[in-house]
This record gives structure tokens, C-alpha cells and sequence, in this order.
């Protein structure tokens, strides 16, 4: 049984453990080749605590699910999310939400197109890059910031380690940047090196550079989403299968 696993593509997929398993069972939900998967979050997400006070403030921005999830309720207010994930948890919470194509700069833009008076108000995480408040605020949008959630990082799982170890035929998706970097730290401190039939799959060109800085060739998805993400992955399955 151990050999016919180990034969089999394995999928790690390290996001917080609730996207870990949405994205889990939405792999498993396709219609492809077969494969063994484990989750290994490398950050739990924890509220700072912080009190993001919404009194004064046209809008928020959103540049994550999570910093809309530890938002207050919106009252109607706009909410400008970097993507249809998190415009769907702003919703939740109360907020007009619209969204942008995926990406901090998209984000920036469609802010700019939109032009909103301000002050607009970024609840973000404690590892949130972009200076999005900074880069709107110079543009002539007042933005403030705060920062609603940390990430803190974790090791791969005793699971996770064991499996890398003995299954040659991996796919990592990595879907942020601090992801990419806490993963490859965590490979090399355990010394599992990539093997031929190792395929790294990133969620934007943002991630690939980070992989791209430890020597990791990766696929790009085309748009930054989940959807996305699961049909590169699902082709670097079917690709494995065949290697």
C-alpha cells in the first residue's frame, strides 16, 4: 500500500486550514487522474486585536478574505476587494463590496478609476505587501491602514514531511508570497530537495519571483484565483502521470 501511495502525485497544500480544505475537496471534486493530497497550513491567521473604528470613513479596501472577515460590519458601506473571494466575505460583513482582477496593483487601479473622496480605510495582515494605503494616499485618495490579523508561521507537519519524503511526484501551489517563502525555508531546513518531478504552481508573478529567488521553476496561473489555480494544478497531475 505504502509503495502505491508513493507512486502516486502527491498535492501539499499549505493555506490556512478552512482554505485548505475548500481547495482540497474542490481538487477532489475534478475529474482527473488520481492522487494523494495533505495539508500542512504554514501560517495560522489570528485577530492583532486591533479596533478598526469605520466612523468617518467613505470605504475600506481589501486586499484579503481574512482582513475582511475581522472587519466590523460594513453598514452599506463600499468595499474595494482585490478579488471575487474576498469581495464574497466582505459581502457578509455588511459591505457594497466590487472587486479587482486578483492583485494588489489591479486593486490600485480600479481605486483610482473609481475615485472615491476618501478617507478609505485598509484592514490588513500583519505580512500584507503592496503599501496599497501609501500608494493610494500619494495618488490623492486618503487611505489609512490597519492591521487586523497576523499570520503566524508554522512548520510543515509530521505528515506533510513524511510524505515529501517519500513521494517523488509532488505539486505545490503556493498562493502568496509569504507562503512561497515560509515553504522554501522549510524545504531547505529540512533538506527535501525538489525532485525532477517536482512542480511548483503560483498563484500570480509575485509568488513565481519569490520561488523563482530560491531556485524554484514554477507554472504561473493565468488570473490569480482560486478556479484558476485548481485547473493548473489538476494539468500538472495529469502531466505527472504520465512522467
Amino acid at each position: 500500500m505504502q509503495s502505491t501511495l508513493s507512486q502516486m502525485p502527491l498535492v501539499l497544500i499549505t493555506r490556512p486550514w478552512a482554505q485548505s480544505k475548500a481547495f482540497s475537496d474542490a481538487l477532489q471534486g475534478l475529474n482527473i487522474p488520481p492522487f494523494q493530497s495533505v495539508q500542512s497550513p504554514l501560517f495560522e491567521i489570528k485577530a492583532t486585536g486591533a479596533v478598526a473604528d469605520l466612523s468617518g470613513v467613505e470605504g475600506v479596501v481589501f486586499t484579503s478574505a481574512n482582513g475582511a472577515a475581522f472587519a466590523p460590519d460594513g453598514e452599506e458601506r463600499p468595499a474595494f476587494c482585490v478579488g471575487e473571494k474576498t469581495a464574497q466575505v466582505a459581502r457578509v460583513r455588511g459591505f457594497d463590496a466590487r472587486f479587482a482582477q486578483g492583485t494588489a496593483p489591479s486593486l490600485i487601479e480600479k481605486i483610482k478609476r473609481d475615485a472615491p473622496k476618501g478617507p478609505l480605510l485598509h484592514l490588513r495582515g500583519a505580512l500584507s505587501v503592496g503599501d496599497v494605503a501609501g500608494k493610494l494616499t500619494n495618488a490623492g485618495i486618503e487611505t489609512h491602514e490597519v492591521v487586523v490579523y497576523d499570520q503566524v508561521p508554522k512548520a510543515l507537519s509530521f505528515d506533510a514531511l513524511t510524505k515529501l519524503r517519500v513521494t517523488a511526484r509532488r505539486v505545490l501551489p503556493v498562493f502568496s508570497p509569504a507562503t512561497a517563502r515560509q515553504l522554501c525555508d522549510e524545504l531547505k531546513r529540512w533538506d527535501i530537495a525538489p525532485t525532477p518531478t517536482t512542480a511548483f504552481v503560483a498563484i500570480s508573478s509575485a509568488v513565481a519571483d519569490v520561488l523563482s529567488g530560491y531556485g524554484m521553476a514554477c507554472s504561473v496561473a493565468q488570473s490569480p484565483n482560486g478556479q484558476e489555480m485548481l485547473r493548473l494544478v489538476a494539468e500538472n497531475i495529469a502531466q505527472l502521470h504520465s512522467a
